[in-house]
């Protein structure tokens, strides 16, 4: 997990907003959203105080490097994000068949799940020229990771357009946004530009 993962965990842990984290920190909320971002890279001694600051410890040591999955990553990023995210569609689609679990991201419905998808997501987004970026496990695995996740959370662009035309294209997918906590809706422009989570909607038998 790299700093601007342990900022962003740390002060919704705390449930802190940018602003109210940046007051605490004797900084700014510019400064927060930089490093949450990783547009920059706080000191180590300035990471353990925002961490502080949300009342909780960052605890670190030193461990043996294990070789084998940084081959497991090496031999991956040989692959492009296309196969990437064929293995990912494969995977999820396995532990649907043999009624297991697996690595996820995000929580199951009772009811039966929507096909997973998430090329058609992307090239319906794209379609409706929605400025976003995907993050979470989603950005992960196009970026070589193992990891299976059956989500794909994206940020959008915060302007009214961006957010007009991501309306119709959820529409067009029939699926719904949900806040970082899992709440549907929150598409509203905040200070803290909180991911979208897009989840096609289960079918009702």
């Amino acid at each position: 997990m790299t700093s601007h993962h342990l900022i962003r965990e740390a002060r919704r842990r705390a449930g802190l907003t940018q602003s109210e984290l940046a007051v605490r920190a004797k900084t700014t909320q510019s400064a927060i959203a930089r490093w949450e971002t990783g547009r920059s890279q706080p000191s180590l001694e300035k990471l353990m105080q925002l961490v502080d600051c949300c009342g909780l410890e960052l605890s670190y040591g030193l461990s043996a490097r294990a070789d084998d999955e940084w081959e497991l990553l090496a031999g991956r990023r040989t692959l492009s994000p296309e196969v990437r995210l064929e293995q990912l569609v494969a995977g999820v689609t396995y532990w649907r068949e043999v009624g297991e679990p697996g690595p996820r991201a995000g929580p199951l419905d009772e009811r039966a799940p929507a096909p997973f998808d998430p090329r058609s997501l992307l090239a319906t987004l794209v379609r409706h020229e929605v400025a976003f970026i995907v993050i979470g496990a989603g950005a992960a695995v196009l970026h070589g990771s193992p990891l299976l996740t059956r989500n794909l959370d994206i940020t959008p662009a915060r302007d009214p357009h961006t957010l007009e035309q991501l309306g119709r294209a959820l529409y067009d997918l029939d699926a719904r946004p949900t806040g970082a906590q899992g709440a549907p809706g929150a598409q509203g422009a905040s200070d803290d530009a909180d991911p979208l989570r897009v989840e096609s909607l289960p079918a009702h038998g």
